[in-house]
């Protein structure tokens, strides 16, 4: 499975079990997440390797450093594009815009306050095409056409 294949499963799964509020914050998938640093038991487990100082790294740490690469983050989103699912695409571009630095950076650039931002973001979002791409000049990317070689 490719890096976009893995990533864009992942995404489809943080779509199921993600609300967002207007914040911007990942309310259920956070929750879920953070529940998962209480003990349920005192004793320790025989299962795997559960040595205290081993460090999980974060899935989505390493998806934002891996999205500050344009090149990766132009095939992240041209693979969820493809999908057509706008729920999805729209995740994608709120995790490509948080690994350029954030929204509140980005409304700077563009001149979109950051609310507005939040709400094109948002699963409720539905930017133009000029909103588009003036939030992806900055980030480096560009929306283009190619040839759907289904046709």
């Amino acid at each position: 499975m490719s890096p976009i294949d893995y990533t864009a499963s992942v995404v489809e799964r943080e779509i199921r079990n993600t609300d967002f509020a207007v914040d911007g914050s990942w309310s259920s998938w956070e929750a879920a997440t953070n529940a998962g640093n209480q003990t349920t038991s005192a004793a320790p487990s025989s299962c795997g390797n559960n040595s205290p100082n081993m460090r999980l790294r974060s899935y989505r740490e390493d998806l934002l450093k891996r999205l500050r690469d344009p090149q990766y983050a132009a095939e992240y989103l041209a693979q969820l594009l493809a999908e057509k699912d706008s729920a999805a695409f729209l995740i994608a571009l709120k995790d490509v815009v948080e690994a350029g630095g954030g929204v509140s950076a980005l409304a700077g650039r563009v001149g979109i306050k950051r609310p507005s931002l939040y709400k094109i973001l948002s699963k409720e979002g539905n930017p133009t095409l000029a909103t588009l791409q003036e939030m992806l000049k900055p980030l480096g990317l560009r929306v283009s056409i190619a040839l759907d070689e289904a046709a």
